[in-house]
């Protein structure tokens, strides 16, 4: 694993004493653009990110805001969060290395797929879900965890890039990838690219709202989820007086990147749904493909509370749900603590 630790060092700093995790001297550069404490005019000090390579032991080091990324180090500080202090490792491959997966990717480990090609779907979210059942030298195996349909489609087109993410003690891992086609058990293959990255995960704001909402269950695959998404879109895009179907009025805890809202047992995990939410009556719903991420304890009246990611969405509805939930606060006069939306919530569980 990346073992991140925070040390400060500079002029003043127990009398700059190197720590048990100091590299040797000798690897230890100092930036062009750093500064240096004149004798007498005070303490000038720089915390540093220490990180351990999966490539080897080597340590490395960036110093803040500015990271350098000096051979041999084969990490890179790609970036930073000021407000958490969180700073955002890439792995940099050199001649002669390679990723070595197998040390933060496990059998049975639960990986979020997105697509990163455009098409079909043009500024959207594209996922879907996959347990790894191997990891072999050349590629990923993951085996899906929805209903497979009598043809036995596909999630993507071979070749087509993908992002692969997860997590391993509270980081996210991010690595893209190649879809390479499935087996005849219906599992796929996925070759990953030599860019593994830690990220933190991002967090959105959250309300208990009441919404226009309509809801279609079915053990369809996921393909058939996707073609109902694409027609339901369509329908909705083609809404000029901004009508919509029968929503009948539902609370929920929402964001933009999933929702929590009672469902009609039984409900287990991946579990597909297609969601159409009204937020206002001036603007079209919004059609949402989620699956089911956690189930929780049973409600009143048959149903069960579960936590649901979207994994199908327009960019721009997402948006439109975090300014939605962001002006609900202002109206009740509280403050709004996480961050604007910004892209895809592709790795965000309700």
């Amino acid at each position: 694993m990346l073992r991140l630790a925070r040390q400060r060092t500079g002029v003043g700093c127990r009398k700059n004493r190197p720590s048990r995790l100091s590299p040797p001297r000798p690897l230890q550069p100092e930036p062009a653009s750093g500064r240096k404490s004149p004798a007498g005019q005070g303490r000038v000090s720089r915390q540093r990110l220490f990180a351990i390579s999966p490539f080897s032991s080597q340590p490395f080091f960036s110093g803040l805001p500015n990271p350098y990324n000096t051979p041999p180090f084969p990490l890179q500080c790609i970036s930073n969060s000021p407000a958490s202090g969180f700073y955002a490792i890439k792995g940099v491959t050199g001649p002669g290395s390679s990723m070595q997966f197998s040390k933060y990717f496990k059998p049975n480990q639960t990986v979020y797929l997105r697509t990163l090609t455009p098409e079909p779907v043009p500024e959207g979210l594209e996922a879907f879900t996959a347990h790894l059942v191997e990891l072999r030298s050349d590629c990923f195996v993951l085996a899906l965890p929805y209903p497979r349909g009598s043809d036995a489609s596909p999630p993507c087109l071979p070749g087509q890039d993908l992002e692969l993410c997860s997590e391993t003690f509270g980081l996210g891992l991010r690595v893209t990838g190649r879809y390479l086609g499935s087996e005849d058990n219906g599992q796929i293959r996925i070759a990953p690219h030599q860019n593994l990255e830690l990220f933190q995960k991002r967090e959105y704001p959250r309300a208990d709202l009441t919404v226009g909402l309509a809801i279609l269950r079915k053990g369809w695959p996921l393909t058939v989820f996707q073609e109902k998404w694409e027609a339901f879109q369509g329908r909705l895009t083609s809404l000029a007086d901004g009508s919509a179907p029968d929503l009948r009025p539902t609370l929920v805890n929402l964001s933009a990147g999933g929702v929590r809202m009672d469902l009609p047992m039984p409900i287990a995990p991946n579990d597909l749904t297609l969601l159409c939410l009204g937020l206002s009556s001036e603007e079209p719903p919004i059609a949402a493909l989620a699956e089911v991420v956690r189930a929780m304890d049973p409600a009143p009246g048959g149903k069960q509370t579960a936590a649901l990611r979207f994994i199908r969405i327009l960019d721009a509805d997402q948006a439109r749900i975090d300014n939605f939930i962001r002006n609900h606060f202002r109206d009740q006069g509280q403050e709004v603590v996480a961050k604007p939306f910004r892209g895809q919530s592709y790795y965000h569980l309700p």
